[in-house]
C-alpha cells in the first residue's frame, strides 16, 4: 500500500468475539469517509490498534475498551453525527484542537458549492440548492469548527437571481467571521467535464479555488 493511502482513522465496531457491528452509526460513518476520500480501517475491539493510527472513532460503550490517546465517540444523534465526527476526528490527527485559520469557499449560483479549509486541509465539500439550507451549511461549519481566525470567501458572480447574496450572508453569520469578496475568473477551468450530472462538483471545486485566493473584505458593522 502506498504510504499516502495508510490509513490513519480506526472505526471500532464490535465486542468481544463478535463480528463489527454494522448498524446506522456504522455505515453513516463509512459513507462520509469514503466521500471525503480518506482511508480508513474497520476493527473490533479484540483487533490491535497498530501504530499508525492516529484517531479512533467508536461508540461510548466501545470506548470503555480502547486504550488510544484519540478517541472519538459517536453516538448518531444531535452534534455527534457522521459530518461533525468525522471534522473532530481530522482535527484530533492534526494534533490541533484549534485552527489558525478557517476558510469557507462559497461558489454562489443554483447550486452553491461549499468548501472548509482549516490551516490549508480540506475538511468539509458540500453543494446546496436552497438559500436558506447553504446558510444554514456555513453556520454549522463555523460553529464546529474551532478556529481563531474565521473567513467566508464569496465568488464575485453573486447576484440576487442567482441564489445567495452578500447581505444576506451579512446578516446570517456570527459578526467575528470575515467576509471577502473573490474573483471567479478561471475558478471551474480544467476541473471537471460539463456533463449535466457533473454541475455539483464543479461548484464544489470551484469553492475549494475560491477559498484560496485572497478577496475583497466587506466592511460589517459590528
Amino acid at each position: 500500500m502506498d504510504r499516502s493511502e495508510t490509513p490513519e482513522i480506526a472505526l471500532v465496531f464490535g465486542k468481544a468475539g463478535s463480528k463489527p457491528t454494522y448498524g446506522r452509526a456504522y455505515f453513516e460513518l463509512v459513507s462520509e469517509l469514503r466521500q471525503r476520500r480518506i482511508p480508513f480501517m474497520s476493527l473490533t475491539v479484540t483487533d490491535p490498534i497498530t501504530a499508525y493510527i492516529k484517531a479512533v472513532v467508536t461508540t461510548r460503550a466501545e470506548s470503555r475498551l480502547i486504550r488510544h490517546p484519540h478517541v472519538v465517540i459517536y453516538n448518531g444523534r444531535g452534534s455527534r453525527r457522521a459530518a461533525e465526527v468525522v471534522d473532530r476526528t481530522i482535527q484530533l490527527m492534526r494534533g490541533k484542537e484549534i485552527c489558525d485559520e478557517l476558510i469557507i469557499g462559497v461558489d454562489p449560483g443554483e447550486r452553491t458549492g461549499i468548501a472548509a479549509v482549516a490551516d490549508g486541509e480540506v475538511l468539509k465539500l458540500r453543494c446546496c440548492s436552497e438559500i436558506g439550507e447553504t446558510i444554514s451549511v456555513i453556520n454549522r461549519i463555523l460553529r464546529d469548527i474551532e478556529a481563531r481566525r474565521k473567513v467566508v470567501r464569496v465568488g464575485a458572480s453573486f447576484k440576487p437571481r442567482r441564489g445567495l447574496s452578500i447581505p444576506e450572508l451579512d446578516r446570517a453569520l456570527p459578526p467575528d467571521v470575515g467576509i471577502e469578496v473573490v474573483p471567479e475568473n478561471s475558478t471551474t477551468r480544467g476541473l471537471i467535464d460539463r456533463r449535466p450530472g457533473r454541475r455539483g462538483l464543479r461548484d464544489i471545486y470551484s469553492a475549494v479555488r475560491i477559498s484560496a485566493r485572497k478577496g475583497r473584505q466587506i466592511r460589517r458593522d459590528l
